[in-house]
């Protein structure tokens, strides 16, 4: 055998060993069902808190990340006029008319708030 395996295999042997006897310092402490609930409900608060804070980040996260997003709109129309309307008028009119846009806007604010 190679030496190198020789002390990997000796470290194993150690460890075992070390694990497999008992603990002088070691005390085992068995729980009661009261103790074991006033344990679950201290995590599930702590659990219950962090979440909350977690929604609460992601909420200010996405409110300070909309104040940069442009605001997009768009608007259309459109009208026909019927024949009545166009041999009633002195002046020429068009059969219908069309009309769209798209506006685009931006907020900026001292304050923080939009």
């Amino acid at each position: 055998m190679r030496r190198g395996c020789c002390r990997c295999i000796l470290v194993w042997v150690a460890v075992w060993i070390c694990c497999a006897l008992p603990g002088e310092g070691k005390a085992e402490h068995l729980y009661s069902l009261q103790e074991i609930f006033a344990r679950a409900l201290e995590g599930s608060e702590t659990v219950g808190i962090s979440v909350e804070d977690l929604f609460i980040a992601r909420q200010t996260r996405r409110q300070a990340f909309s104040v940069l997003m442009p605001e997009i709109s768009a608007f259309g129309s459109y009208t026909r006029y019927g024949l009545q309307d166009n041999t009633s008028s002195f002046f020429a009119q068009p059969d219908s008319t069309t009309r769209y846009g798209l506006t685009a806007g931006q907020q900026f604010t001292l304050n923080g708030k939009s």
